[in-house]
């Protein structure tokens, strides 16, 4: 309690999940070769950032500004599904450029900050909820594709109170989606305050394929609404690259929760961890530390791909916390072990505490013989009687004419021009004639609070 009164009195992105950059529907035609067969130019991976996108729609013979449709196709919105070789330049499918904040569902090149565009959408009642983004490949490779690299990074502007998903897929025909959990992205729901555009990145390696030489493949993008009300984040897909792997590749950190950057994070919030593939750990493998709370220990569940770490302890409030995955202790699982390439880290900040008032303390029994608490010389039982309320609301309060009241009545009521700034504390003293700093919060006496030692319920 002391060290909070001390601390105290300082007085103190239709889902867009556009592609962001994605490389939505496109005819990707992967000029890659797996071993032991090598093009003298090495792998040449399929890759988009969505850069020259300006938001003008689809067409099968683009011009600056529009998206390829023989490569993107987009569906789910009120003026209809777009088509692989349609042309889609107007209305929905062509909003334009915007920074955010917009209302009107389509389809945006969203500007998230010092230039870069992502493939973004807005959604809407009837807009993208739900909706697909389809990118499709061809393997032109003249060998059987078996396994691919693919990665992408996930834009949204969490301005309102609804969470949205965008989640992945792929298959082979273009009717039947395997869905890949890991990669899974739903939107916060609560919006942010001071909302700003934040990323989250997601990689994998889907094994177990068996796509022919000339044969195409399919990636979607799937966007919908999971918990909320009202209006939608702009959301959308950037830095999408899909390649073939060349040889044993080393593990990564495909996901994490809570995402780098995440804001409002829950003090009791667990952190999880999905690898691009099946890992070894050990011990330490990781480490965790936060600005306020300190250094935290964890219980770890889950392997050999997902795990959960639940902090020992709680958060603290308004704090940010650094997680690390140490890549020296962390082996893939099939062939030689290969470690991470580098370690993984990511921040988040925990949520603010709840605006509200605070008796922080009650002193209902002084000493008789060394009490003195309000400083002015005299021992008084009566008088040396107090209660500390902070103002934890988050602005500054007028509590002019508010009263204090106990089981018996009002014992103390506010004077006129009674201002308490936020986040500082009025100490009321049963009597006398306060002296002293009081850790500079605001004093004032009655001229009895009669407190009881026991069963009081001041308000």
């Amino acid at each position: 309690m002391i060290e909070q009164r001390r601390s105290l009195r300082d007085c103190f992105v239709k889902v867009i999940f556009f592609l962001n950059r994605l490389v939505l529907l496109a005819v990707l035609t992967l000029v890659i070769k797996p071993l032991p067969v090598a093009y003298a130019n090495g792998p040449i991976p399929f890759s988009e950032n969505f850069d020259t996108f300006t938001g003008d729609g689809f067409d099968t013979n683009p011009v600056a500004g529009q998206l390829d449709s023989d490569l993107w196709r987009v569906t789910g919105f009120s003026d209809g599904d777009g088509t692989f070789g349609g042309i889609h330049t107007t209305g929905d499918w062509a909003r334009g450029p915007s920074s955010g904040g917009v209302g009107t569902g389509g389809v945006y090149a969203f500007d998230v900050g010092s230039g870069n565009i992502i493939l973004g959408a807005q959604s809407g009642g009837t807009d993208f909820t739900p909706g697909d983004i389809v990118l499709r490949l061809q393997n032109n490779t003249g060998s059987t594709v078996t396994q691919l690299n693919v990665s992408y990074d996930l834009w949204y502007l969490n301005d309102r109170p609804r969470a949205n998903l965008l989640n992945l897929s792929y298959s082979f025909d273009d009717v039947t989606y395997t869905p890949i959990p890991a990669l899974d992205f739903t939107t916060p729901e609560p919006a942010d305050a001071l909302p700003v555009w934040q990323s989250a990145s997601r990689s994998t390696t889907l094994t177990g394929l068996n796509i022919a030489s000339g044969a195409s493949f399919y990636l979607k993008w799937t966007g919908d609404d999971v918990s909320g009300a009202g209006a939608r984040d702009e959301y959308g897909l950037d830095n999408v690259q899909v390649a073939v792997p060349v040889g044993d590749s080393s593990p990564t950190v495909a996901t994490a929760t809570p995402t780098s950057g995440a804001l409002n994070v829950p003090v009791n919030a667990n952190i999880t961890l999905n690898f691009s593939e099946d890992v070894t750990v050990t011990n330490p493998w990781f480490t965790l530390n936060c600005t306020v709370s300190g250094g935290h220990t964890v219980a770890v569940s889950g392997g050999p791909q997902t795990y959960t770490l639940n902090p020992d302890t709680d958060f603290s409030n308004s704090e940010t916390c650094t997680a690390t995955i140490l890549a020296a202790q962390v082996a893939d699982q099939d062939g030689s072990p290969d470690n991470m390439a580098a370690d993984y880290v990511f921040s988040f900040t925990t949520v603010a505490p709840p605006a509200t008032w605070i008796i922080n303390e009650i002193h209902a029994d002084p000493d008789a013989l060394a009490g003195d608490a309000n400083g002015d010389g005299l021992i008084n039982t009566d008088d040396d009687e107090f209660l500390e309320i902070i103002n934890n609301t988050g602005t500054s309060a007028d509590i002019s004419g508010w009263t204090l009241s106990d089981n018996i009545g009002v014992r103390h009521t506010f004077p006129a021009g009674t201002e308490l700034p936020n986040r500082c504390a009025v100490v009321v003293f049963g009597g006398g004639t306060p002296t002293g700093l009081f850790g500079d919060a605001l004093v004032q006496s009655t001229g009895s609070l009669g407190l009881n030692n026991g069963g009081e319920a001041p308000s």
